[in-house]
């Protein structure tokens, strides 16, 4: 009788101990969800101002090429005139 009063007394003492260790897992658990929803608000506003930058970027180099491909027309233009006036003298000549 006394060894099923011991068997039971231990049994609950693990029980208790089981619990105790339960209870600290989750809430260890509950400040790895936090921190990975904290990690994870931040990935989506990086990801959203690398958006931004992107279409800013690409806003800038479109201006940029622009630019190029204007300077390029001043130089070409007189270039294209003067060599459609040579072969005319050429086909006149």
């Amino acid at each position: 009788r006394c060894q099923t009063y011991a068997a039971s007394k231990s049994c609950f003492h693990c029980f208790l101990i089981i619990k105790t260790f339960s209870m600290e897992k989750c809430k260890d658990i509950g400040k790895l969800t936090e921190l990975m929803n904290t990690g994870l608000k931040k990935l989506t506003l990086v990801a959203e101002e690398m958006l931004k930058l992107k279409e800013s970027a690409a806003i800038i180099i479109a201006a940029q090429l622009q630019r190029v491909t204007n300077s390029f027309k001043v130089l070409v233009d007189p270039i294209s005139a003067d060599k459609a006036a040579g072969e005319a003298k050429n086909e006149v000549g």
